[in-house]
């Protein structure tokens, strides 16, 4: 028996496990155990994936495992794999294996000293596609390789960790993908590297291009998290190219063309699940070759350096690679035009955000109801009250986020399909449960938006209480919904203290176009997409999730300079019912891409 254990319980984890359960077939490899030093993450994650054991103690940890899968933050890589391999484990540690070139030689020594393996986990080195591309370069179906082009990049990574802090940006977190098929292909051997980056607001490269000359070939290396650009990898040759298309590093395709651009030919790959499946098979092996060897005392060479996908030097060549990049990001970092963007931007970010309670004080009770939003009313220092609306069969106005009644109510089915008295007829639960949530001896129900003003009207008075409707009318149309809720905002006299939004950006048209004096937002998963329909729809607000806010100085200073609200709304937090821990945020984070108020969960963290 293998047992495998885990430190690190991010999204590349939470795949890691599924994965495994696909490799698993003989009984002989199981998940033991998970290791966090924050012990609420590790039982949560625990619970989650039904891991049996967890802890936050790495001694305990040791004790209980024969091998680990390292997912934790990249500056962290190195100590852990340090600590793992020097207890005796094997080691299978996310890219990158490490920033120093030193690093890296020094963790495959300690390996071979202890007989254990040592393994970088870039899936794309073990998929059958990748390995396939090799051998057809071997071939010789495009003849001597003299040119290589590799590019992955992705948006929407603004609150992640990806751009934030010393050791992140898009080069840390893509490049590994980009480089292995340079190394691969050409070789360690490199005579020089040209490095250009656009630097983000958050201190990270948001876009990197890299430049390698060999002795005849050279090869270039694009990542971006804040520039979008074709993910392809081109491999030139003296007679033909080989295009693998976008995602590359999922190679399920590759095309061989040549001079005659009628002579072309495809071959497909198998690319299972998300590929870690293939690094841990290779993983496995390693292990129980060095068993064998361990076992029968053979004095044959090294098995994991001779035969393994991905070899000591490159990896080693990889982390010169990282090391290279950081020393030069300091001395750019550190340009006179850098600091002086830096120097505008903190002058414009004075004021701390406004606070806005998410459907209410929605991680403690449940959301959209009476009970959530009395208790965010009563926060001193709030802003003002997300909440949602839907119509009902019978046209009338309720407050509820989801367009079916299954994940907060006794219900099941769409909101539009029952009348009003249905609808009064259900009870709440705590979100994706099914037993009704009980609050002094009574069930809560849904509310329609007049109990709801009924409830908030006086603190809008009295306080400057704002309220902001997002009308739920992007999946279905709801038509009439717009006169609806004015109608009842002007029945109310309560015309001051709303503000609209959707993410139906043409329904804030509407709203605009029957009342042009009320305020409207523009709600977006990625603000790039809701700036351009600011203009279209005479938009007063932007609405977007924290994880796609700008990062790029040229933006985050055209927000910050248009002087409008940007209202970020938290993607990440628990709602009241569900177990996943809440996180750190940082709202200085967020103000430095331009936020001016922030919607979360948990209003009263931010104020009490």
């Amino acid at each position: 028996m293998i047992r495998v254990g885990m430190i690190g319980t991010g999204r590349i984890a939470a795949r890691f496990v599924d994965e495994l359960r696909c490799v698993v077939q003989d009984g002989q490899i199981k998940l033991t155990c998970v290791y966090n030093p924050h012990p609420g993450s590790a039982a949560h994650f625990a619970s989650q994936h039904g891991i049996e054991r967890y802890t936050d103690q790495l001694d305990e940890f040791l004790s209980l495992v024969d091998a680990v899968y390292i997912a934790t933050p990249h500056e962290t890589h190195v100590p852990y794999a340090q600590k793992m391999l020097a207890s005796g484990k094997h080691v299978l540690c996310e890219k990158p294996l490490a920033l120093r070139e030193m690093d890296a030689a020094d963790l495959f020594v300690l390996a071979k000293e202890k007989n254990l393996v040592c393994m970088e986990a870039i899936k794309t080195a073990y998929c059958p596609g990748f390995l396939a591309l090799q051998k057809l370069i071997e071939q010789g179906v495009i003849g001597r390789v003299h040119d290589v082009e590799a590019c992955f990049t992705k948006i929407g990574a603004a609150a992640g960790r990806e751009s934030w802090g010393d050791y992140a940006g898009s080069f840390l977190e893509l490049g590994s993908y980009c480089l292995l098929p340079v190394v691969r292909l050409l070789g360690v051997e490199t005579k020089q590297a040209h490095t250009w980056s656009l630097k983000s607001v958050t201190g990270c490269d948001s876009y990197t291009k890299l430049l390698f000359e060999h002795e005849t070939q050279c090869a270039t290396v694009k990542t971006g998290l804040g520039v979008k650009s074709d993910g392809e990898l081109m491999i030139a040759g003296e007679k033909g190219y080989i295009h693998v298309p976008s995602p590359w590093w999922l190679t399920k395709k590759i095309e061989v063309r040549h001079e005659n651009p009628n002579q072309v030919e495809v071959y497909e790959y198998p690319f299972e699940g998300g590929g870690l499946r293939y690094e841990i098979a290779a993983f496995i092996e390693h292990i129980r070759m060095k068993k064998q060897q361990a076992e029968q005392e053979d004095e044959k060479p090294d098995h994991q350096q001779s035969n393994s996908n991905l070899t000591e030097e490159e990896s080693i060549w990889m982390a010169r690679q990282m090391e290279q990049f950081l020393l030069q990001r300091k001395c750019d970092y550190n340009s006179e035009r850098v600091k002086e963007q830096k120097e505008v931007t903190a002058e414009k970010q004075q004021n701390k955000p406004k606070i806005w309670a998410h459907r209410g004080c929605s991680m403690q009770y449940p959301e959209n109801t009476l009970l959530a939003f009395e208790k965010a009313a009563q926060v001193t220092g709030l802003t003002g009250i997300e909440l949602d609306v839907q119509l009902t069969q019978d046209g009338q106005l309720v407050v509820i986020h989801d367009e079916r009644l299954d994940r907060t109510t006794t219900g099941s089915g769409y909101v539009k399909d029952y009348t009003l008295s249905q609808i009064k007829a259900l009870s709440i639960t705590p979100s994706g449960e099914d037993e009704p949530y009980v609050h002094h001896g009574t069930y809560l129900q849904i509310s329609t938006l007049a109990e709801v003003f009924d409830l908030l009207k006086p603190y809008c008075v009295k306080t400057g209480l704002q309220i902001n409707i997002e009308l739920k009318n992007s999946v279905l149309p709801y038509e009439g919904m717009e006169e609806k809720v004015l109608a009842m905002v002007d029945a109310y006299e309560l015309a001051d203290f709303v503000i609209y939004s959707s993410f139906n950006h043409a329904s804030m048209g509407r709203i605009k176009q029957l009342f042009p004096e009320v305020r409207t937002g523009l709600l977006s998963g990625d603000i790039l997409q809701a700036m351009e329909h600011l203009q279209m729809y005479q938009a007063d607000a932007l609405h977007p999730c924290n994880t796609g806010m700008a990062i790029n100085y040229e933006t985050v200073q055209q927000l910050l300079e248009s002087k409008i609200p940007i209202r970020v709304w938290n993607g990440y937090e628990p709602l009241f019912g569900q177990k996943k821990p809440l996180g750190n945020c940082d709202l200085e984070k967020y103000m430095l891409l331009g936020a001016t108020d922030f919607i979360t969960n948990v209003p009263e963290r931010y104020l009490q």
